[in-house]
């Protein structure tokens, strides 16, 4: 292991005050009822919670959803700060139940599906497979009576078209305000055993009620910023892309 000098570590260390400090800076007006926290979010591939801690905080109530119990072992402290907050070790999928989760050798690829695209990742492979406890999303929501979602966000490797498509009801009657999903671009896949999660197909099943915000990566804040999808020297294969509900009237 490459082992850093002194100077390295002082400011290593350093940049990690200063980042934790940048946090709390934005935390704490939260934390103390400064800012009021409004609304719902609902963060279903929490990996290991480095975006979710990006936005938790502004929400009244956050359920979050992981399937690998690895990622859930070290949650950092500061989400016990807010009430509101919910994770759960269980996969999301279109039925409640039992599934076959494999775990990547990077671990942040895990997924329901088993084949990754070798073409594009060839370096990621499934290394085990392990039983985890699943829901379905929408019969979640309903035992939970939340029938507003302001936030909803997605990273479950190649998955999420099929388990928004479970949100239907809410969809349908004008029921959640944001949808950010990790796509597949048009004619790419990224696990060649999952169903479709071409960003055509959201548009095709969202287009009538929302409206493209932003694509990109992370969570999406400046609208009208999308991804330059004509380069073919270096063609993205998945990506961010956020859609929001169109005004109402």
């Amino acid at each position: 292991m490459l082992q850093l000098t002194p100077m390295k570590r002082i400011i290593k260390n350093l940049l990690a005050k200063l980042n934790l400090a940048k946090e709390l800076f934005i935390l704490l007006p939260y934390y103390f009822g400064i800012k009021q926290r409004k609304g719902v979010l609902v963060y279903v591939g929490f990996h290991r919670g480095e975006s979710f801690l990006t936005i938790f905080y502004r929400y009244k109530a956050s359920y979050a959803f992981e399937a690998n119990p690895t990622l859930l072992k070290y949650l950092p402290k500061r989400l016990h700060w807010f009430t509101g907050v919910h994770i759960y070790n269980k996969a999301v999928s279109d039925k409640k139940g039992e599934l076959k989760f494999n775990i990547s050798n990077d671990l942040v690829s895990s997924s329901i599906a088993n084949e990754m695209n070798k073409k594009y990742f060839p370096n990621i492979k499934m290394t085990r497979t392990i039983t985890v406890p699943s829901i379905n999303l929408m019969e979640f929501l309903k035992e939970k009576r939340i029938d507003f979602i302001d936030e909803y966000v997605s990273d479950l490797q190649g998955y999420d078209l099929m388990v928004l498509k479970t949100l239907e009801p809410m969809i349908k009657n004008k029921k959640i305000k944001n949808i950010t999903c990790e796509v597949d671009r048009n004619g790419f896949q990224t696990y060649l055993d999952a169903p479709d999660n071409s960003i055509a197909s959201y548009e095709k099943y969202l287009g009538k009620d929302y409206y493209l915000f932003a694509t990109g990566y992370g969570h999406l804040k400046k609208k009208g910023e999308f991804l330059d999808l004509k380069n073919k020297k270096e063609p993205l294969i998945f990506f961010d892309a956020k859609w929001q509900l169109k005004p109402q009237g």
